[in-house]
């Protein structure tokens, strides 16, 4: 097969339109004054009425002109043939976003209309190695491949299109660095290249279409028992205005009849709704009604969230720092007061010993006052003092406190709040707080600051600190101490084996899909669920179809491809030839 190194130059294919236009003007009629009929040879006799259209009698000059003017374009556009050996891979970068499942009229969708174009590219190339790197939310190297139906395995088998983003710039970066001047890098995605400088040697493919699109972008849940609440927001991406519904089923519960909500959406609005659940409502699935040329957004399932609350002990004796306790405590919803068995235990008493299974807040009231002002150091690194604000704080603590573990907070050369990790699923924190002294609890920095405590002792919980996931998410799992190994189903059935290092998991951009990590007796011990809620990928107005390429540089040409320009011009030379023959011996 051969390729055109420099299209540009085909334009001028528009010249054989001026040697047309330069026959005709040459060979049109003229007006030649007679002194009688009977001196022409051949008379034409004169339409009775209109006029009639007759083919240009073009002679063989014009066909020998054109077909030389033909080669020339073709010979400056620079053919060229691939070579099968000593050539350096083609690299084919593949978009495997979401948003390559937009579905086409007639072709399918476009990673199928990409797909085609991509078996085009490499049986063209024949027995040259071909490489494939996935663009996705990271950059995979699925190798290098020198049979032409092994590659086009790898592709269809790999090209899922089911990730949250496409890494192209990545991607583009990689295949650079394997090698340099000498690589050929195509790219098939969607929509047009970022910035106008293209890398060199660079082919880029957009295959896509613009289109307005409904879509579910977030969802939300929480369960209590007596009853649920879910949130959704659906956006209209289009620039005119679209009706849709909203309907609300439940899996689990075929007798259920579902809920319905009809919705009038303006251009580029975001509509959020918060549906109250029935109790026991089980998993639910959110559906639009509305068919477009996305379906992957158009649905998505949520599993209960119900999170046990957690189990605290308050061991201080009746004082204000109690009663400041307590009402921080009850704000946050997610605990339950016990004497024993506790999860977390706040005490004041420093022989106190932290429970087997729990962790321990302990904070540090005796000895000699001192009170400190803002500004405070904050280390920001740690999901204790996430949001924690300490502007305007006043906060009594303790002279010559020391506090063991990393300092969360300090106050000038004070600690004032530190942490310690026992182990993955337990911690202990220290606070120099003397309340009498302090305004700390009078601020909203307080039920932050305990609100924080209890959420990271429940997400060292084993298991996930929620059940539905968007994809893209970092999802994190805490397994049980006695677990070394964790397996994960995945929705097809396949089990993949993780080795479990410190009590904890963590995996990212996970495909949507349902996911079950099983127990040591192959039963599944947590369920996820990973729904696709992505605006980006939702978003279908600026793709596109075109066609941009890079400076190809001669050491690449010159390695992958042979240059076959002479053929044509050796081609148009001899046609030259013709002409001039024919021209002398009166036959043109």
């Amino acid at each position: 097969m051969i390729f055109w190194a420099d299209k540009g130059w085909l334009l001028l294919l528009a010249t054989l339109l001026l040697l047309l236009v330069i026959y005709y003007l040459f060979r049109r009629s003229k007006a030649q004054p007679v002194s009688g009929l009977f001196l022409w040879r051949n008379q034409l006799k004169s339409q009775r009425s209109g006029f009639k259209l007759s083919r240009l009698p073009l002679p063989l000059n014009f066909f020998l002109e054109a077909l030389v003017i033909l080669l020339l374009v073709l010979a400056a556009a620079l053919p060229l043939l691939p070579r099968n050996s000593a050539a350096a891979p083609l690299t084919l970068v593949l978009d495997n976003s979401y948003s390559m499942q937009r579905r086409l009229s007639d072709r399918g969708t476009v990673r199928d209309r990409a797909e085609q174009e991509v078996t085009q590219l490499i049986k063209a190339h024949g027995n040259r190695r071909i490489r494939l790197l996935l663009a996705g939310s990271t950059v995979r190297n699925l190798g290098e491949f020198i049979e032409p139906q092994i590659a086009l395995n790898a592709v269809r088998h790999y090209w899922t299109a089911d990730e949250v983003r496409a890494e192209l710039a990545e991607a583009m970066a990689l295949a650079r660095k394997f090698d340099r001047e000498q690589q050929e890098l195509w790219v098939f995605t969607d929509a047009p290249p970022v910035g106008s400088d293209l890398p060199n040697n660079l082919h880029f493919r957009a295959l896509g279409a613009a289109a307005p699109n409904l879509a579910l972008v977030n969802a939300a849940r929480l369960d209590r028992p007596e009853g649920g609440r879910v949130m959704a927001v659906v956006a209209n991406i289009a620039s005119a205005a679209q009706a849709t519904s909203l309907i609300v089923s439940f899996p689990n519960r075929p007798t259920a009849p579902p809920l319905k909500h009809d919705l009038e959406l303006q251009p580029g609005e975001l509509r959020k709704l918060t549906l109250d659940l029935p109790a026991g409502s089980g998993e639910i699935q959110l559906q639009l009604t509305t068919e477009d040329a996305l379906p992957f957004d158009n649905a998505i399932r949520l599993l209960p969230e119900e999170r046990p609350q957690l189990k605290v002990e308050v061991d201080v004796p009746e004082s204000p720092l109690r009663r400041q306790l307590l009402e921080a405590l009850a704000s946050t919803g997610l605990t339950e007061l016990v004497d024993a068995d506790a999860e977390l235990v706040i005490t004041v008493d420093p022989q106190r010993m932290r429970s087997a299974d729990g962790s321990i807040f302990y904070i540090n009231t005796e000895g000699k006052a001192q009170v400190l002002a803002a500004p405070f150091t904050v280390n920001r690194n740690h999901p204790l003092t996430d949001g924690l604000d300490l502007t305007g704080v006043i906060w009594g603590g303790v002279q010559d406190c020391s506090l063991p573990g990393i300092p969360l907070v300090m106050g000038g050369k004070t600690p004032l709040l530190s942490v310690v990790n026992v182990d993955n699923n337990q911690f202990e924190v220290f606070a120099n707080l003397q309340s009498n002294t302090s305004t700390l609890a009078e601020t909203p920095a307080w039920p932050v600051l305990i609100y924080n405590l209890v959420d990271t002792v429940q997400s060292r919980r084993p298991g996930a600190v929620r059940n539905n996931f968007r994809s893209g998410e970092n999802i994190r799992l805490t397994f049980p101490p006695q677990m070394a190994e964790a397996r994960l189903e995945y929705a097809d059935g396949e089990v993949e084996r993780f080795t479990v290092v410190g009590g904890a998991l963590e995996l990212t951009e996970l495909p949507i899909g349902r996911y079950a990590w099983l127990d040591a007796d192959g039963k599944p011990w947590w369920t996820i669920q990973v729904n696709a809620l992505n605006f980006n990928e939702s978003d279908l107005r600026e793709k596109t179809t075109g066609n941009w390429q890079g400076e190809m540089l001669p050491a690449m040409l010159q390695r992958n491809y042979w240059n076959i320009s002479f053929i044509f011009i050796l081609a148009a030379l001899a046609v030259l030839a013709l002409h001039q023959y024919l021209n002398r011996k009166g036959r043109a």
